[in-house]
């Protein structure tokens, strides 16, 4: 059985949900996690992992049909499957530990896909360990909201506080690295070794669709964030010419880090 014929499945069904769930071998809650049972039926869970047991002992509640495929899964070549899935509501979870920031096909389907789709219910940066007890999915205008991948100023009353302020924080990390980027090819400081485009690309590449800018667009992001830091902690809006003077007097990081201080 091939992904073709699961996403013509998937497509044909129009199931309340889709649940995809990668590197889940040997854990029953990874294979039909608890929060699954908060949706209607009919359901699709689709299981990838080579280490997948053979006596599967995972929950299979009526109105759920399971496709298990015991093989790698790539998420760089994975795209045109993803992007089926994407076209009802579904839900992806890596337990292997990738970064799904980083595949959130955004750029490619439009800002439709945050109702649709929700990658990592951590809300993360990709881990193991899922701790369900403590997963929450929220809901606005009749779709998911997506913290990690909208701006915070939209969401941050759908969503608690610690938790607005932990992307704010995780934010304000990969945004270091867009800086300093931006800050060489001003002349400002010298080259690194390490602070390549590529680079910031991969660690900072998934904040620019979140603004709906393009790749590298390192002025427009750095002041799109710290605008809407602000306008997250206050509804005076900060003009995008403070922004830029936050840029030219490098007290841009300090200022990042003192409103993400006051979420």
């Amino acid at each position: 059985m091939d992904t073709n014929y699961i996403a013509n499945f998937c497509k044909e069904q129009k199931p309340a949900i889709i649940y995809l769930g990668i590197g889940c071998a040997n854990a029953p809650l990874q294979q039909y996690p608890p929060f699954l049972k908060d949706f209607g039926k009919s359901q699709i869970c689709i299981l990838i992992d080579p280490r997948l047991e053979e006596e599967l002992t995972h929950e299979r509640p009526d109105g759920v049909t399971f496709f298990h495929l015991r093989r790698n899964f790539d998420w760089e070549n994975e795209g045109d499957f993803i992007a089926t899935l994407c076209e009802e509501q579904m839900i992806a979870q890596d337990y292997s530990g990738a970064d799904l920031r980083n595949y959130y096909p955004l750029q490619r389907i439009g800002p439709q896909l945050l109702k649709t789709a929700l990658f990592d219910v951590a809300y993360g940066d990709g881990a193991c360990y899922l701790d369900f007890s403590a997963v929450q999915i929220f809901y606005k205008d009749g779709g998911f909201v997506n913290p990690i991948h909208e701006p915070l100023a939209s969401i941050s009353s759908h969503i608690p506080k610690e938790l607005t302020r932990k992307i704010a924080n995780e934010r304000n990390v990969a945004i270091q690295f867009v800086f300093a980027l931006y800050s060489i090819q001003r002349g400002r400081e010298e080259a690194r070794a390490w602070c390549t485009p590529e680079n910031i690309l991969r660690r900072a590449g998934w904040l620019f669709p979140v603004f709906g800018l393009a790749s590298l667009s390192l002025e427009e992001l750095l002041i799109a964030h710290i605008t809407d830091l602000a306008a997250t902690v206050s509804e005076t809006q900060m003009v995008s010419t403070y922004a830029l003077q936050l840029l030219e007097s490098k007290e841009y990081i300090a200022m990042a880090g003192t409103l993400a201080s006051l979420i």
